[in-house]
């Protein structure tokens, strides 16, 4: 959807697990989008090894990269709940802990919006109140159950970012030469 625009919007995804992360960041006018997003979904399967920590720092760079000015949006998604993280023993609330600093440097330092979705293919209680507590609009300290999504599958995830693309970003028409462009927004109310 972001490819038929060339508004000043750029999105990264930051893959994570195990010990390892990978950090894609692009323009939505890139020809390559679909089959970049593609390969990066492909090579990666959930391994039930968490380093949420370390795909939420490199999110910052996505995040510090992004000059546009305008409001900006992230979303964790995530099937198992933290259990590794720089300086911390596997699987201690100590990785939990440092998810959750990263969540917070996110939020305030970064002024983003983080959503929050679970994975669920089993109720795992410690995942869904990381997930909350992740969960929260930009400057605050989070908490924020209505943006925490719970999904049975990955066209759960998929569904979730349409709506989400839908509802928080809002497109004009495209830009004509010597003539200002109209502002539309949208905003819409979750009950």
């Amino acid at each position: 959807e972001y490819s038929q625009y060339t508004l000043p919007l750029r999105w990264g995804l930051v893959t994570y697990k195990d010990g390892w992360t990978k950090t894609v960041t692009l323009r939505p006018t890139d020809s390559t989008l679909p089959s970049v997003i593609k390969f990066i979904f492909g090579s990666v399967s959930p391994s039930g090894e968490s380093n949420a920590a370390d795909g939420l720092k490199r999110s910052k760079w996505v995040l510090g990269a992004d000059k546009t000015g305008g409001p900006r949006y992230m979303v964790l998604a995530s099937t198992s709940t933290p259990n590794k993280a720089w300086g911390c023993k596997d699987n201690t609330a100590c990785c939990i802990n440092r998810a959750l600093t990263e969540a917070d440097g996110l939020r305030k330092s970064y002024k983003a919006d983080l959503f929050t979705v679970e994975l669920r293919s089993k109720y795992e209680p410690a995942l869904n109140t990381f997930l909350k507590q992740a969960a929260g609009k930009a400057g605050t300290n989070g908490g924020n159950m209505t943006m925490h999504h719970v999904v049975q599958s990955t066209l759960g995830i998929e569904s979730f970012l349409n709506h989400l693309t839908r509802s928080t970003c809002a497109f004009g028409p495209l830009p004509v030469a010597g003539v200002p462009p109209k502002k539309v927004t949208v905003h819409l109310q979750y009950k």
